[in-house]
């Protein structure tokens, strides 16, 4: 009798849930996509890219891919993607903020974030300094930096929370290899004409010491073309 009810129950249960999937399966239609982001984007292109339709069902999506898809797309630094059952997907982003631009051996310029990672091509001067050196031009979007260049974009990112305005009055750097570990640096500034030269190495103490020299001698009319610091002490010509 009691292996009876048991099978009773379960046919039961399977004629429901027939009858639930035939009848309310269309709920599950995706029914509404809701993008959060920082930054202006053309949500309709970016849905379409993902593969996103109203005609499929919330449990055919699959994060996974669909964060992969978006991991690929060099101006976006952050992103999740979550279900909200029954038929609505949401996706966080979060854009890159720059920290710098390169300028690559034919002429074009980039921008990078503090992680080093090449996502936009610049467009306009802004208040970003240009890193000038032998950038591939094989390099595009997506691109990491590492190893000399990765150092002097962790570099400018400590100068712009130390000291924001030291920052924003540098233009440009030009680095320059004496051989396989030696590299000299050649700053230049917006509204000051003289460039400060670093020899070896470059820190953040050090660039805040040598525009704080070239406006002391500036102060005192002393002219000079270049200031140099040489490890041993700063001197101007």
């Amino acid at each position: 009798m009691g292996k009876k009810i048991l099978i009773g129950v379960i046919i039961c249960i399977i004629l429901s849930s027939g009858i639930f999937y035939f009848f309310m399966k269309d709920m599950f239609l995706i029914k509404k996509v809701e993008v959060k982001k920082d930054f202006l984007l053309d949500q309709n292109n970016f849905i379409d890219y993902l593969g996103i339709t109203s005609e499929r069902y919330i449990w055919e999506y699959k994060i996974k891919e669909l964060e992969e898809k978006i991991a690929v797309i060099p101006f976006i630094d952050k992103y999740e993607v979550s279900k909200k059952y029954p038929a609505k997907l949401v996706i966080n982003l979060e854009i890159r903020q720059p920290i710098l631009r390169i300028q690559k051996e034919n002429g074009e310029i980039l921008f990078v974030d503090s992680k080093g990672v090449v996502f936009q091509k610049s467009k306009n001067n802004g208040f970003y300094p240009v890193l000038i050196c032998d950038i591939n031009n094989d390099i595009k979007k997506g691109f990491r930096l590492t190893g000399k260049y990765k150092e002097i974009i962790s570099l400018f990112s400590n100068l712009k929370k130390k000291d924001a305005k030291i920052f924003e009055s540098i233009s440009q750097v030009e680095i320059s290899k004496e051989n396989h570990e030696n590299y000299h640096y050649k700053v230049y500034f917006r509204t000051i004409n003289t460039p400060l030269y670093l020899k070896n190495s470059i820190n953040v103490e050090k660039l805040i010491k040598g525009i704080s020299s070239i406006l002391l001698l500036e102060e005192f009319n002393i002219e000079f073309n270049s200031l140099f610091d040489n490890q041993i002490g700063i001197f101007y010509q």
